[in-house]
């Protein structure tokens, strides 16, 4: 079952992605989130960055061996992260980014073999 708010966030991130100005916009809101809530997402926080930096390295051009829907799943991720309503709303204490972290525990699955391939890339840079 997909949590509420999913459908919307990839719907948006498939036009996100095709916008570099927006793509780059989001990737700065995600970060400043993430930062300012780490020790809420230290359970995801890892899995946040690598996705930030799988993000980043293709809006740069520097990583393109990534499909259009990984792509898609992985930017769908990060905007869901950044809805403060959804399927739990962030600002609920201890449990507000519960969802957040099933979501982006999803979308790394989703892309699982194209994150491992972005690893090894990041390994030999």
């Amino acid at each position: 079952m997909e949590p509420f708010g999913w459908k919307r966030a990839v719907r948006t991130a498939e036009t996100v992605v095709a916008d570099a100005k927006k793509l780059a916009q989001v990737l700065e809101e995600g970060v400043k989130k993430m930062n300012a809530h780490s020790s809420a997402l230290a359970a995801v926080f890892a899995d946040l960055q690598l996705i930030v930096r799988l993000v980043r390295a293709w809006l740069k051009g520097d990583y393109r061996d990534v499909s259009k829907k990984s792509l898609v799943i992985l930017v769908g991720a990060l905007l869901y992260f950044l809805m403060p309503i959804d399927a739990i709303p962030d600002f609920v204490p201890g449990v507000g980014f519960l969802d957040d972290a099933g979501v982006i525990a999803m979308a790394l699955t989703a892309a699982k073999s194209e994150i491992d391939k972005f690893r090894s890339w990041e390994i030999r840079g």
